[in-house]
C-alpha cells in the first residue's frame, strides 16, 4: 500500500483496505468520491432534485452503517450503486403502500357518500353527493401527511385516540388537536 502517498491518490481498493483496518476518514473520502456519480443516478431514479438528495441521504446512512458494522465490499462503486437502487425501490414500495391506504381512504369516503345516496329521492341530489364525496377526498389529499394518517386511523382502521397516540408515539391530546384541526381543515375548504 502507498501509505506515503496522498489518500486522495489512492485507488479504491486501497481505501476499501484502509477502511478494513479501522480509517474511517478513507470511508468519506470514498464517499465524497463518488457523490457526483451517485447524485446523477439518484437524480435519473426519482426525476427530482429533493427526491435524489433524500434517497442519496438514505444510500449513505446505508453504506455508513454497513462499514461500521461489517467488512467493506471489493468493488465500492457498484457497492454503491446497488444501495441507491435498492434504496430508491424500498421508498417507491413505501409510497405505493401509502397510495394504497389512501385509496382505502377514498372507498370509505365515497362508500359513506353512495350510503347516503342511496336514501336520496333524485337523482340530481346522488350526482351532487359524488361531487361532494370528490371535493372532500381531494380536501383530504391536500391535508399535511400527518393529519391524513391520523384521519386514517381514526376513521378507516377505527382507532382509538389513545391506539393512535400509542402508534404514532405522540401525546393523546395531540393527537386529538390532529384529527381536530384536520375536519375543521376539511369543513372551511368545503366552503371555499
Amino acid at each position: 500500500m502507498r501509505r506515503n502517498v496522498d489518500k486522495n491518490q489512492w485507488p479504491d481498493e486501497e481505501l476499501l483496505q484502509a477502511i478494513r483496518e479501522g480509517d474511517k476518514s478513507a470511508l468519506n473520502l470514498l464517499l465524497t468520491r463518488y457523490h457526483s456519480k451517485a447524485r446523477k443516478q439518484a437524480k435519473w431514479l426519482t426525476r427530482d432534485d429533493g427526491l435524489a438528495d433524500e434517497l442519496l441521504q438514505e444510500a449513505f446512512c446505508s453504506v455508513i452503517k454497513r462499514f461500521l458494522s461489517t467488512s467493506p465490499v471489493e468493488n465500492f462503486a457498484v457497492y454503491l450503486a446497488s444501495v441507491i437502487t435498492h434504496t430508491w425501490m424500498k421508498s417507491r414500495k413505501k409510497q405505493r403502500e401509502e397510495a394504497t391506504a389512501d385509496a382505502l381512504l377514498l372507498e370509505y369516503i365515497e362508500n359513506s357518500e353512495l350510503q347516503q345516496s342511496a336514501q336520496m329521492k333524485s337523482l340530481s341530489e346522488e350526482l351532487e353527493a359524488a361531487e361532494l364525496g370528490k371535493q372532500l377526498w381531494n380536501a383530504v389529499g391536500n391535508l399535511p401527511k400527518i393529519q391524513r394518517k391520523v384521519l386514517k386511523l381514526k376513521y378507516i382502521k377505527d382507532l382509538t385516540y389513545p391506539e393512535i397516540a400509542c402508534l404514532l408515539k405522540m401525546k393523546e391530546n395531540s393527537v386529538k388537536s390532529l384529527v381536530h384541526r384536520s375536519v375543521a381543515t376539511l369543513r372551511k375548504r368545503k366552503w371555499e
